[in-house]
């Protein structure tokens, strides 16, 4: 896992290159700190070269929603390669129940 840190303006951007598993979830989540640390007013995280991400991976994530609202940064995970198959976000309960249903109708 190789993972890179770049600030443009205000917005701190986190590479992920590789799979983020249980054992590079630990460097990842020290990247985050280290990000929260800086006080960026905007967090993404790159996910275009990411080959695989484990729950341990996600768990980072989720680990710091809480905390990312409390400080109103804004976390947004770009070009998931894939992830986007796996879960689905819709913007609204309509929506989403539309997608589910055209999902059972395929399967």
């Amino acid at each position: 896992m190789q993972i890179t840190i770049n600030q443009e303006n205000r917005t701190s951007i986190i590479t992920l290159q590789g799979e983020l598993d249980a054992c590079s979830s630990i460097p990842f989540d020290n990247a985050f700190s280290t990000v929260l640390n800086n006080q960026p007013e905007r967090i993404c995280v790159d996910c275009g070269q990411l080959e695989y991400i484990s729950s341990a991976g996600l768990g980072v994530i989720v680990s710091y929603l809480q905390e990312l609202q409390n400080r109103s940064i804004p976390l947004v995970l770009f070009s998931p390669q894939g992830l986007d198959r796996y879960i689905h976000v819709s913007p609204n309960r309509e929506t989403a129940l539309r997608y589910a249903g055209a999902q059972t109708e395929v399967a």
